[in-house]
C-alpha cells in the first residue's frame, strides 16, 4: 500500500514539474512578445505624435454658400471660389478649455482675424470668416489654405490646416505696359543639390546655373558679372549666403532691380507641429534638421533685409523649392522626380515670407498642396532637357514665349501667365503617360506655379532679340483672336 502511494506520489509530483515547466515556457515565450507589441505600438504613436503635423481633426470646417456640413477633412473640394463665407467650428470639451482670445485663424498666409466673427454654441465655439468683409479674402483658384491655431488654458498648443481645393480653368491675367528704370541691375543666383545633411536633388543647381547664364546673355539684359553672385552646392554654406545678401543690401538704390532666384530645399522648423506659424527656412548645404535655427536661412531674416533695410522697391524672387517631407522619400515611381511632398503649405509660406506691397514680388514653382517636378536623372526622356519644369519654362517664357503682345519685351506679368499656363499643362501630360494605373495616378496632383507681383507686374524681365517661326505663328494667332474679338 505504501508502495502504491509513494508511487501515487512521484506521479503527480512529475505532472506538476511538467505543467510548471509548460506554463514557464508559455510565459517566456508569450510575455515578451505582449511587451514588445506594446513597445511598437507606444513607439508609433510617439513617432506620430512628434513628427506628424497636427490634422484638424480638433476644428471642423463648413461652407455656409454651399450647404451646413461641417468637414473634418484634410482637403476639400469647392465647386467655385466667390465664397462669402467661411465657417471654422471648436466642439467641445476643448472649445471650453480655450478662450476666444487664444483662438487665431489665418487665410492664405494671413490673419483674417480682423474678418472673424465669434460666437458661442451649445457644442461648441463658432467663427465665422466674412471674405467680403474687406479686400484681399477672397479665395483664389487652386488652393487656399485655412490655419488654426488655439492656445487651451493648460497644455500644448494645437495648430491643424485645411486646404480648400477649386479648378484652375481661370487664367491670371497681366496688366499691360512696361516700366522701364535707369537703375542697376543685380543678381542673387542659389541652386543647391548636394545637401551634406538632407537628401539630395538632380538639377537644382543645374537650374541656378542655367539662370545665371541667361541673365548674362543680351536677352536677359546683359548683367554685369560683377552684379551676380552665384552660389552653387558647395558654395551655399549659411555664412556665405547671409554674407551675400548683406552686400547686396548695401549697394541697393530706390531704382535699382534685385532678381533673387533660388533653387533646392525649404522647410518649416522640424517636429513643431504645434507652433502656431513654425519659423521657416531655405536648407543651405551644411544645414542640420535637428539644429535649423542655427544651421538654415530663415525667411523671416531674408524677408527683413529686403524690406527694411533694402532701399529697392524692385525685388523679383523666383522660388523653386521643396518641404521637408519630401527628405529621404523617394517617389513610387521610381522615376519620378519631386521637389516636394503634397499636402504641405511651402511655397504659401514662401510667398507669405518674401511678398510685400512695396516692391517685394515672389513666383513659386507650385501651388500649396503640390509637388515641384524635375527630369529623372536615369531616364532616357528627358523631358524637361535635364532641369526642373519650373526653371524649362521659365527661361523659355523669358526668351520670348511669353512675349503675349509681340513688343518684344518680356514682363514679369507676361512671364507668370506663360508659366501658370504651360507648366500645368506639361506636368499633367507627363504624368498621364509615365502611370497608366488610374488609382497611382490620382496620388499624383499637378503642379500649378503661384506669385504674388503687386506693382512689379510691368517690370521689363528680357529682351525678345530672335523670334522663332513658332513663336511668330503663335503672335499671329494671338493677334487674329484679339482682332476677332474686337469685331
Amino acid at each position: 500500500m505504501k508502495n502504491n502511494n509513494s508511487n501515487y506520489q512521484r506521479f503527480t509530483n512529475n505532472i506538476h514539474k511538467k505543467l510548471m515547466l509548460i506554463f514557464i515556457l508559455l510565459l517566456v515565450i508569450f510575455v515578451p512578445q505582449v511587451y514588445l507589441v506594446k513597445a511598437d505600438i507606444t513607439f508609433k504613436l510617439w513617432i506620430a505624435n512628434t513628427f506628424q503635423p497636427t490634422s484638424p481633426r480638433f476644428f471642423l470646417v463648413s461652407l455656409p454658400d454651399l450647404g451646413n456640413q461641417r468637414y473634418a477633412d484634410n482637403s476639400i473640394g469647392i465647386p467655385r471660389t466667390d465664397l462669402g463665407q467661411i465657417q471654422v467650428f471648436i466642439p467641445k470639451p476643448l472649445a471650453d478649455q480655450v478662450d476666444y482670445g487664444k483662438i487665431f485663424v489665418s487665410l492664405n498666409g494671413q490673419s483674417a482675424n480682423r474678418i472673424t466673427d465669434k460666437v458661442g454654441l451649445p457644442d461648441g465655439k463658432l467663427l465665422t470668416l466674412n471674405l467680403k468683409r474687406l479686400p484681399g479674402f477672397l479665395l483664389r483658384n487652386g488652393n487656399n489654405s485655412i490655419e488654426v491655431s488655439v492656445q487651451p488654458n493648460s497644455g500644448s498648443a494645437l495648430y491643424g490646416s485645411c486646404v480648400l481645393t477649386s479648378s484652375y480653368n481661370q487664367k491670371t491675367s497681366y496688366t499691360k505696359g512696361v516700366e522701364t528704370f535707369t537703375g542697376k541691375k543685380y543678381a542673387i543666383v542659389i541652386g543647391i543639390s548636394n545637401y551634406h545633411y538632407v537628401k539630395k536633388l538632380n538639377f537644382a543647381h543645374a537650374d541656378a546655373r542655367l539662370f545665371r547664364d541667361f541673365l548674362l546673355s543680351p536677352e536677359g539684359g546683359q548683367f554685369p558679372n560683377e552684379n551676380i553672385s552665384f552660389l552653387e552646392n558647395e558654395d551655399a554654406t549659411l555664412s556665405k549666403i547671409k554674407e551675400t545678401i548683406e552686400i547686396y543690401i548695401k549697394k541697393l538704390r530706390a531704382e535699382d532691380l534685385l532678381i533673387f532666384f533660388m533653387a533646392g530645399h525649404g522647410a518649416p522648423e522640424n517636429g513643431d507641429s504645434t507652433n502656431p506659424r513654425p519659423p521657416f527656412y531655405y536648407v543651405t548645404v551644411d544645414t542640420k534638421l535637428n539644429n535649423m535655427a542655427n544651421t538654415a536661412l530663415p525667411m523671416e531674416l531674408l524677408r527683413n533685409k529686403l524690406t527694411k533695410e533694402s532701399r529697392s522697391n524692385r525685388v523679383i524672387s523666383f522660388i523653386d523649392t521643396c518641404h521637408s517631407g519630401g527628405f529621404g522619400q523617394d517617389s513610387e515611381e521610381g522615376d519620378l522626380a519631386m521637389r516636394s511632398l503634397s499636402n504641405d503649405l511651402t511655397n504659401q509660406y514662401f510667398e507669405s515670407s518674401l511678398y510685400s506691397e512695396e516692391g517685394l514680388s515672389v513666383i513659386t514653382s507650385s501651388d500649396i498642396n503640390e509637388i515641384s517636378y524635375e527630369d529623372p536623372v536615369n531616364s532616357k526622356e528627358q523631358r524637361w532637357e535635364g532641369h526642373g519644369v519650373f526653371t524649362f519654362y521659365l527661361l523659355k517664357g523669358l526668351k520670348g514665349h511669353a512675349d503675349f503682345d509681340g513688343d518684344k519685351i518680356v514682363t514679369t506679368g507676361e512671364v507668370f501667365s506663360y508659366l501658370q499656363e504651360h507648366v500645368s499643362k506639361s506636368v499633367e501630360e507627363y504624368l498621364d503617360q509615365k502611370i497608366k494605373d488610374p488609382i497611382k495616378r490620382g496620388k499624383y496632383k499637378g503642379q500649378h506655379p503661384r506669385a504674388a507681383i503687386s506693382n512689379n507686374d510691368k517690370i521689363q524681365l528680357s529682351l525678345v532679340l530672335k523670334t522663332s517661326l513658332s513663336e511668330k505663328r503663335t503672335i499671329i494667332e494671338r493677334t487674329t483672336s484679339k482682332s476677332q474679338v474686337s469685331k
